[in-house]
């Protein structure tokens, strides 16, 4: 939901523009989502990072994009 939501309401891009300290960065990344605890764990939770890191399940499956920094997209 967090990646969907600019799709389905423009107003997210801005939210998470202003996030970020980038409005050129309209897209939720999974930095953003842990250090904001939009996924409800914190930035530190080493869980949850392995859940949406290279390997994890959303990748291999093509749910979850990483860019060539491995940032989410």
């Amino acid at each position: 939901m967090i990646a969907a939501a600019p799709d389905i309401e423009p107003r997210f891009e801005k939210l998470y523009g202003y996030l970020r300290n980038d409005i050129k960065r309209r897209r939720a990344g999974v930095g953003l989502a842990l250090e904001f605890e939009l996924t409800g764990c914190g930035f530190g939770n080493a869980y949850a990072r392995s859940r949406l890191g290279e390997r994890s399940p959303l990748v291999r499956t093509s749910l979850l994009r990483l860019d060539e920094s491995g940032r989410s997209g």
